[in-house]
């Protein structure tokens, strides 16, 4: 999980008595946190529908609409209910402090409240929803990820159950030149199979960023080739041509796994959205 940064983070402090926000303010605001107020529940709402907040401080005794109505409102509203909201309250009783959770906050803080504590708490929901966003990111990288697999390796391994089913069935048949002849269909479809596995794994490092960067010259042509190769079998289902025109002197300053991977989904998605026939 990356670091909390303060200055990333956003604030909502919501109280009638302008002195606590000066309070809270002045204690956040040491800390690097980026702060907006609103002295009642109707400019808190108002400000959630105008700006997104990481995390949201409220009071509960307010005119107008009451904290404990605010909180409510915020969590049946499916742009603001995942925002935390933490309760800060002269009320003390337990009555309060449980319908404050059952409203959906996150915490619960008495008034008068120690500085060290309220900022352990804030740092605390805060570095917990950071963490469930990076979750929901992660999760949606391993879709891609999933969804890029089924795509990409379909033909590799079409090719090679069709070859070794045909090698299987017939192989008394066969002279020995097409015996051999369909090993080396199955073998090279086995090693485009590993080679696309190979780019897979190296994107889906790079979306979690855990991969090394290694910059080296890389000649286009010769790449952009043996990406042609790789991906032969799937534009021959399509009966598409696949021509290179690179130069051969053409070259790059990159990462040899990242480019490659970048070149093979260009690539892939040419044939995939070109008509049959097509070159």
């Amino acid at each position: 999980m990356n670091e909390l940064i303060p200055e990333n983070c956003k604030i909502l402090i919501v109280d009638d008595v302008y002195q606590n926000i000066q309070i809270l303010g002045k204690i956040l605001k040491n800390k690097g946190f980026l702060l907006s107020f609103a002295l009642n529940g109707k400019e808190a709402l108002e400000q959630v529908e105008r700006e997104s907040f990481d995390l949201i401080l409220l009071d509960i005794m307010m005119p107008v609409i009451s904290g404990f109505d605010v909180c409510e409102k915020l969590k049946s509203n499916n742009k603001t209910k995942d925002i935390p909201v933490i309760f800060i309250s002269a009320k003390v009783d337990v009555e309060s402090i449980v319908k404050g959770f059952k409203l959906g906050a996150v915490d619960y803080i008495t008034k008068p409240f120690r500085p060290e504590e309220l900022l352990a708490r804030v740092h605390t929901h805060l570095s917990l929803k950071h963490a469930q966003e990076e979750l929901v990111e992660l999760n949606a990288t391993k879709d891609k990820f999933f969804s890029i697999i089924a795509h990409d390796l379909k033909n590799p391994f079409n090719a090679i159950l069709n070859f070794s089913e045909l090698l299987f069935t017939n192989y008394d048949s066969f002279e020995k030149k097409d015996k051999l002849e369909l090993i080396k269909d199955i073998y090279d479809s086995g090693k485009n199979l590993f080679k696309l596995l190979e780019n897979l794994l190296s994107w889906a490092r790079i979306q979690t960023s855990s991969m090394e960067i290694n910059q080296v010259t890389i000649h286009l042509k010769l790449l952009i080739d043996d990406t042609i190769s790789l991906l032969s079998q799937q534009a021959e289902a399509k009966k598409i041509q696949l021509i290179s025109n690179v130069d051969t002197s053409a070259s790059v300053f990159a990462d040899f796994n990242m480019i490659s991977t970048v070149i093979r989904n260009l690539i892939s998605n040419a044939i995939k959205y070109t008509d049959e026939n097509g070159r």
